[in-house]
């Protein structure tokens, strides 16, 4: 029985002739999130060092300023700030943010929002920031913040469409007022005795002598 021959028209030649596929362009990594917080104050130095004091992770709120009266319980409180017939007193707050770029720099887009305890989500101005190759960057953002329902809020941190960072507040609201601190009086400074001082016919001064008497010659 012939041997079959193999023609070499076949697939072999078939796949040698299409154009070989390219391996999909690595994406650059996005920079990696080093600091975010809710802090009291914060600047960049001429050194372009970063200081931050005072950082918030829970606001108290006395609810007593702003009841309508004796009667008002906190939940009849919490019941009228979630319909918006109380207006909360903004909190002013500074965001923070410090990121750092591995071999590849660039401009990212960042996207800040805040969520309730309830799941509604308030979103915030939309900003960039600008990475350079292995070095950081910092952003400080002042936010005020008015608050309607009392539990744990998240501030969402999203760089270039993705979600990087949830960070937490705790919102309580307490019943007792502020108390203010007690006024200490300062001591009152001791009077020196004045010395009495007469001048000599030189211009030179001289303490007199009390209790003596002048003689007249």
């Amino acid at each position: 029985m012939p041997a079959r021959k193999h023609s070499s028209t076949g697939r072999g030649a078939a796949s040698r002739g299409r154009p070989s596929r390219k391996a999909p362009a690595k994406r650059p990594q996005r920079p990696s999130l080093l600091i975010a917080t809710f802090c009291e104050t914060a600047f960049i130095d001429d050194e372009k060092m970063l200081s931050i004091m005072r950082i918030v992770d829970q606001v108290n709120v006395h609810w007593r300023s702003l009841s309508r009266g004796p009667a008002t319980t906190k939940q009849d409180l919490l019941a009228a700030l979630q319909r918006g017939e109380i207006a909360m007193p903004p909190h002013p707050m500074r965001v923070v943010l410090r990121f750092q770029a591995a071999e590849v720099g660039g401009t990212y887009p960042l996207d800040l929002a805040f969520e309730r305890p309830d799941g509604t989500v308030v979103t915030g101005p939309q900003a960039s920031v600008s990475v350079q190759p292995f070095q950081a960057s910092n952003a400080i953002a002042p936010t005020a913040l008015s608050f309607r329902h009392e539990g744990r809020h998240w501030l969402r941190v999203s760089l270039d469409g993705q979600l990087v960072a949830r960070v937490p507040l705790n919102v309580v609201f307490l019943e007792d007022e502020p108390q203010p601190e007690a006024a200490t009086a300062a001591p009152r400074p001791r009077r020196r005795a004045r010395a009495t001082v007469s001048t000599t016919a030189a211009g030179t001064p001289r303490p007199a002598a009390r209790g003596s008497r002048r003689s007249n010659r």
